[in-house]
């Protein structure tokens, strides 16, 4: 999830066009809404890894509860560290996510 005001700035959300194509392709149903970012952070480029893992803590939360461990495909734009999908993860296996398979577009080296 993207906070509402960057998003709001940019005029569009980059992971969730990713995953609305990924929806489409696959032919399978579209969460907009499940994790929501409860907060504002400060952009994860600009920190180590340390830093970003601690950005990141407890920023997301579940709009619901999930039914029958339903397998997840998380989409991002980008993995640096992993601390933004670890977090995202470890939320989505709290509030009931039987496997989580997450597909990044690009990798910094």
């Amino acid at each position: 999830p993207l906070a509402p005001r960057k998003e709001t700035q940019r005029g569009f959300n980059q992971s969730e066009l990713l995953a609305e194509a990924v929806s489409k392709r696959l032919g399978i149903p579209l969460e907009r809404k499940l994790l929501i970012k409860n907060r504002e952070t400060t952009t994860q480029a600009h920190l180590k890894r340390e830093q970003r893992l601690t950005n990141v803590k407890g920023v997301f939360t579940m709009t619901r509860e999930l039914e029958l461990k339903p397998s997840i495909l998380l989409v991002d734009d980008i993995i640096t560290t992993g601390a933004t999908v670890k977090e995202a993860k470890r939320v989505l296996y709290q509030g009931g996510a039987g496997k989580v398979t997450v597909l990044v577009w690009a990798k910094k080296a």
